[in-house]
């Protein structure tokens, strides 16, 4: 049920009925027609989703998903993940999905805008919601990986 009530509020937002809520990210595609791609988590923490990738001789090949904000590329993955339930319901092959955390150095506290591109080409907008929290995760993460790494 939230499922469905959270899609209708993202068809409404999309065409201009709503506005997105203060704490919201929001997607707004700009080509519909070039594959198939949905995103599952966004947030400077968690970007996750799936993309059907192009069938070149009935193989599937894995597309490039990448996220920028202005000039630079805040993250970046490859949709090779398995991905059953895409699968199963036949909107796209197993190895389809992609997760990776974005660059959080370049986003400041609210909304910020950024570029979503796949294989190269832009199909969406993307309003990224960042808090004061989402920043201080991203950031202990890094000193963390950091101290590991000595």
């Amino acid at each position: 049920m939230f499922r469905i009530l959270s899609r209708l509020k993202q068809k409404l937002i999309r065409s201009g009925m709503v506005k997105p809520g203060k704490h919201q990210s929001f997607i707004k595609y700009i080509d519909k027609n070039s594959r198939s791609f949905h995103a599952d988590h966004i947030n400077i923490n968690h970007f996750a989703g799936w993309v059907a990738g192009e069938q070149e001789g009935g193989v599937h090949s894995p597309a490039s998903v990448q996220i920028f904000r202005g000039e630079n590329l805040v993250g970046e993955a490859r949709a090779s993940m398995p991905r059953v339930d895409v699968s199963s319901s036949g909107k796209g092959p197993l190895n389809c999905g992609f997760q990776f955390r974005l660059y959080w150095r370049h986003f400041e506290v609210g909304h910020n805008k950024a570029i979503l591109l796949v294989d190269g080409k832009k199909i969406a907008n993307i309003l990224i919601y960042v808090s004061v929290k989402d920043l201080m995760v991203a950031q202990t993460d890094e000193i963390v990986t950091q101290m590991a790494k000595k």
